[in-house]
């Protein structure tokens, strides 16, 4: 494993399985009076622009660099989502262009349902292999991805295998460590 370090709470972390871009924040925020720490501007974007894996811990822009993220970050990347009630973060993400996101226990499914286009990461629930969307009370079965309430609805969805799943857990424990000691390099308290 290869963890580099992009300033505040960035992160990229590169494994055998793939990698995880995490917190990535290159442009000033709220009206340039925060700047990165330590400065990041010699980091090569290239370098950044096809992670397997995108994980954004919150929407504070000191975090979350929407303008960065447009120029330089490959949509096709999974997006990671932090178990937050509310869906902003995701809607944020998803209007930049993110699609795939990492959702309902292994499974990466499209966000919203073929049949009313429902929010899945607000009314879906999976109980064994077969996501229900609330709203409406549709199913689809997630490993052949066919819906079982009508014939002309497929949803896509793939089951990330156990490597995938291992290494998620394992980046999200090595990138909250992380954050804490970046924390504490810059003069924050690291916490339990």
């Amino acid at each position: 494993m290869r963890v580099t370090f992009l300033g505040q709470a960035g992160l990229l972390i590169e494994t055998r399985a793939g990698s995880i871009l995490c917190d990535p924040w290159f442009s000033p925020a709220y009206f340039g009076s925060w700047l990165p720490f330590p400065a990041n501007d010699g980091i090569d974007p290239t370098t950044l622009q096809n992670p397997t894996y995108l994980y954004i811990s919150h929407l504070h822009h000191d975090h979350f660099d929407p303008a960065w993220l447009a120029d330089h970050v490959d949509r096709s990347a999974t997006v990671i989502l932090p178990d937050y009630p509310i869906g902003d973060l995701r809607r944020e993400l998803h209007r930049l262009g993110f699609r795939r996101f990492v959702a309902l226990g292994g499974w990466e499914i499209q966000r919203r349902c073929p049949h009313m286009k429902a929010d899945l990461t607000r009314f879906a629930t999976v109980d064994d292999g077969v996501l229900t969307c609330q709203l409406h009370g549709w199913q689809f079965d997630l490993a052949g991805g066919t819906c079982l309430t009508s014939a002309d609805h497929p949803i896509d969805a793939r089951r990330m295998t156990k490597d995938e799943i291992a290494a998620l857990a394992a980046t999200a424990e090595v990138a909250d460590a992380a954050v804490e000691v970046a924390g504490a390099a810059n003069g924050a308290a690291a916490t339990d």
